[in-house]
């Protein structure tokens, strides 16, 4: 991995020619990885298709073993 943008807090990395793979970031505030999802740690991952059938395909064969999206987010 290769990063395109490091800073103190935040660092973004590819290993081709998208503009990010991996985004590491330390927001102010954040605290030591005890209190998910308001600590330091992966932001998020993400994956690319060549088609939206490709994508659907994917989702469908995660689904069938058991793993769906969740979202660990709160609302105030």
């Amino acid at each position: 991995m290769q990063p395109v943008y490091y800073a103190e807090h935040a660092a973004w990395l590819t290993n081709d020619e998208a503009n990010h793979r991996i985004a590491l970031l330390r927001l102010p505030g954040t605290k030591v990885p005890v209190d998910k999802p308001h600590t330091a740690g992966l932001h998020h991952t993400a994956f690319e298709y060549g088609s939206l059938d490709q994508w659907l395909d994917n989702y469908v064969r995660l689904r069938d073993l058991g793993i769906t999206p969740t979202s660990t987010s709160t609302t105030a």
